[in-house]
């Protein structure tokens, strides 16, 4: 809650705290977590429809991209499942953390 007043539910802090806590609770070895604003509504004025988080937390590292996504509520999802997908198919190929 403490993130989430201060940066807003979208926001870097926020998702990278996700991405961690879902790996600790899963006791898992990687987690994925994304948030943003997909639309019609939500946006602000440094937040229009169309950011998003995504953070992957793996071993010791943690990893985030911020994403501008074109086009409505379904396009923004589908954009967002994809680079989440791809993100974390980077961080899981990469022999250093990146």
């Amino acid at each position: 809650p403490q993130l989430i007043k201060a940066h807003g539910a979208v926001s870097q802090e926020v998702a990278l705290e996700m991405a961690k806590s879902i790996k600790h609770l899963a006791a898992a070895h990687i987690g994925l977590a994304v948030t943003g604003i997909a639309g019609p509504a939500g946006a602000t004025a440094t937040k229009p429809v169309g950011t998003v988080f995504i953070a992957v937390s793996l071993g010791h590292h943690s990893f985030f991209k911020k994403f501008l996504f074109p086009g409505g509520r379904l396009a923004v999802k589908k954009a967002s499942r994809d680079a989440a997908l791809q993100l974390l198919k980077t961080c899981l190929s990469q022999e250093q953390p990146l």
